[in-house]
């Protein structure tokens, strides 16, 4: 049972404790930043198709938009999850840093040395003890907190993770991948994101294949496919209105595409993830 959430009162920051039955074994779409340190167990999964595993002693951050799936995820598990609101994040005052930003998003997870998690420890009971608090400047004293322990984060991932002028052919597929990340609702045309990086739908397709190993048409499909599976979780969203937020021109041409994908219709989908749901719902009164 997930223990209670402690928020701030406007709900721009939030803490709570986490275990296996409070994870949701389908994807679904991130609105916060939020950050994980996990104390025991192992969770096996993907953040927007990158592959990724945490364990104890291991920190994780995912921001808004992505696309999270729990795979796989041990009995044992537990762990203190931050959330932040992307007007608390605005409001810390951050200067932009693309590769810095780029790093982060490359390396979700990061594993942390005994004394690193012992300060991401205390930074959690320092601010689960002032939200708890009657202090008249609660929320500026988290924002400072919360400032400088997101410094420190980004320390550890640029120590672990250096630097390096990218080859040409990386510097490439790093501008694919944003500007699929930016369009793949709108366009699934491998001349659209050819154009948009200002070379032929050919040399992109070949040096996708080269550095990846997938095709272009195969890496648009994963992140159409991917929203549409974390949709379809949701019983607020028809099948049609999914169609249409990612721009299929009609219900059965978006049935279609799915199918061909996944090897089931969107309704067959959102049904097993019904029946899904029950069973980890009985587990977890029950387990």
């Amino acid at each position: 049972m997930q223990s209670q959430i402690l928020s701030t009162s406007g709900g721009e920051f939030q803490i709570c404790e986490i275990n296996v039955s409070d994870l949701p074994l389908y994807p679904h779409i991130m609105e916060n930043y939020t950050l994980i340190i996990c104390h025991s167990g192992e969770s096996s999964g993907s953040c927007n198709l990158r592959q990724c595993t945490i364990k104890k002693g291991v920190f994780s951050i995912n921001m808004p938009g992505q696309i999270i799936h729990y795979e796989a995820v041990s009995q044992d598990f537990s762990c203190t999850a931050v959330m932040l609101s992307p007007t608390f994040m605005s409001s810390l005052g951050f200067p932009y840093n693309f590769e810095i930003n780029r790093l982060i998003e490359a390396n979700p997870v990061t594993s942390l040395s005994e004394n690193e998690y012992t300060a991401c420890l205390g930074y959690c009971r320092m601010v689960t003890a002032i939200i708890k608090s009657n202090h008249r400047f609660k929320l500026e004293m988290i924002k400072h907190l919360t400032c400088a322990y997101l410094y420190g984060f980004a320390h550890c991932v640029i120590d672990r993770n250096p630097l390096e002028p990218p080859a040409a052919e990386d510097v490439l597929m790093g501008k694919f991948f944003d500007e699929l990340k930016k369009n793949y609702r709108q366009s699934r045309s491998v001349r659209f994101y050819a154009d948009k990086l200002c070379v032929t739908p050919g040399y992109l397709a070949t040096a996708t294949k080269r550095a990846t190993g997938r095709t272009v048409s195969e890496w648009i499909s994963k992140y159409v496919v991917l929203e549409a599976k974390a949709l379809l979780n949701r019983s607020d969203i028809s099948v049609q209105q999914i169609s249409y937020r990612l721009n299929f021109p009609n219900q059965s041409f978006f049935g279609k595409y799915f199918k061909k994908a996944t090897g089931h219709s969107p309704n067959e989908y959102r049904n097993q993830c019904k029946e899904k749901m029950i069973i980890e719902k009985g587990i977890g009164m029950y387990g």
